[in-house]
């Protein structure tokens, strides 16, 4: 390979290629440096010429530097799985035919070809291959397609679509390589089979020293085609570990986070009203007894004991609420008297001790609903369970 890569030297391997003219094209390439150029069907064009020449090597080189260009590139794909069918390493040839149909167009011709050309390496059966060619190129002609076509006629002594191929074809292709092919074939079909049979029929274990640097380049390819076919189902990431460094911003954020959520329950507690309380009262004995009884104390020890706890908590419990219904009730009491006072300014004709009365059934009232309270405390821890 060259040191350099010329515009005019590209261009002149096109035309080459174009015109199937692979050895001239051949010795072009050699003289130039393929890694200079950024284009992967140029490069998959020159590894087409090195696979006419029988340069595999070279040609699986160049074909993984346009893979790798290219990774969902079809006819560098396309390439790969001929050149490997060639060589015999059908595991590769799987492979990447497997990455072909992955998410190929079902009845678009490339689809078909690589069908056949894969179908017929491993051996399938005439008619069912020649299912994928006869329609398209039985009439009309195709320099590569209609002579493989000719080819698998003659394989199967179908003579006379085979005839009617030759005539067709020789008229459009005269003087091709071919051609030339198809006249001796006319004259003897001594090499039939080996022009039948291109692709190896024993499969070969890819284990050339001279090609280990490919082998590991080729498996990170492998490894990123497999994941695009198969790709990893999607997990949930948490936003740090312990373990990680964490940013000042990102501490200062969970802090706050957590100073919010402490404030929210602080006044959801606030804000809860008597019958919570109750509600919960039963489980916060039980929790508190269950504590007092882990030292294997006696029936009777255990029975005092739980009415003794009953009585703590309960206070505890009812003790904030006493005092609140105590401020509440000494507000009343002073809006009443400031009531009282105002009206006794501006009432004329009441009795005072009609007013006294109603100020002692307003302590009444009061003192009647703590004595409720302090019952129903007594009431509960009294009475237990039989």
């Amino acid at each position: 390979m060259g040191s350099g890569l010329s515009m005019t030297s590209v261009n002149k391997i096109k035309e080459l290629a174009t015109a199937r003219e692979y050895s001239l094209a051949l010795e072009i390439i050699d003289s130039q440096d393929l890694t200079k150029s950024y284009n992967p069907q140029f490069i998959r064009l020159c590894g087409d010429v090195y696979i006419a020449n029988g340069r595999y090597a070279d040609a699986r080189k160049v074909l993984l530097m346009a893979h790798k260009m290219a990774p969902e590139a079809k006819r560098v794909i396309y390439s790969l799985v001929d050149l490997y069918l060639k060589m015999g390493y059908k595991e590769l040839a799987d492979f990447y035919y497997r990455l072909y149909m992955f998410d190929a167009e079902p009845n678009m011709p490339q689809t078909n070809h690589l069908k056949y050309i894969y179908d017929k390496a491993q051996g399938c059966p005439f008619e069912e291959i020649e299912t994928l060619l006869f329609p398209m190129y039985s009439d009309v002609m195709d320099y590569d397609w209609s002579y493989e076509l000719y080819l698998l006629m003659r394989i199967q002594g179908k003579n006379e679509y085979a005839t009617a191929i030759k005539d067709d074809y020789l008229a459009t292709y005269k003087n091709e390589t071919n051609s030339v092919l198809i006249e001796e074939l006319e004259q003897s079909d001594k090499r039939l089979e080996e022009l039948f049979y291109s692709y190896s029929r024993e499969a070969v274990c890819d284990d050339d020293p001279n090609q280990e640097e490919l082998r590991l380049e080729e498996k990170i390819l492998l490894e990123a085609d497999e994941l695009r076919m198969n790709p990893k189902e999607a997990e949930i990431q948490i936003l740090f570990d312990d373990n990680d460094k964490v940013t000042l911003g990102a501490k200062l954020k969970l802090k706050k986070h957590l100073k919010e959520q402490e404030k929210l329950a602080k006044q959801a507690e606030k804000e809860g009203n008597v019958e919570d309380t109750e509600g919960n009262t039963q489980e916060i004995v039980e929790e508190a007894v269950s504590d007092e009884n882990t030292d294997g104390n006696s029936a009777e020890e255990v029975e005092n004991n739980i009415s003794e706890n009953k009585v703590g908590i309960f206070k505890k419990l009812f003790s904030k609420k006493k005092s609140e219904s105590a401020i509440d009730t000494d507000t009343t009491t002073s809006d009443v008297e400031t009531d009282i006072i105002e009206n006794d300014s501006q009432l004329t004709g009441v009795n005072h001790e009609e007013k006294i009365a109603e100020e002692t059934v307003i302590e009444e009232s009061v003192i009647e609903e703590s004595v409720i309270e302090e019952s129903v405390i007594e009431e509960f821890v009294i009475e237990e369970p039989e």
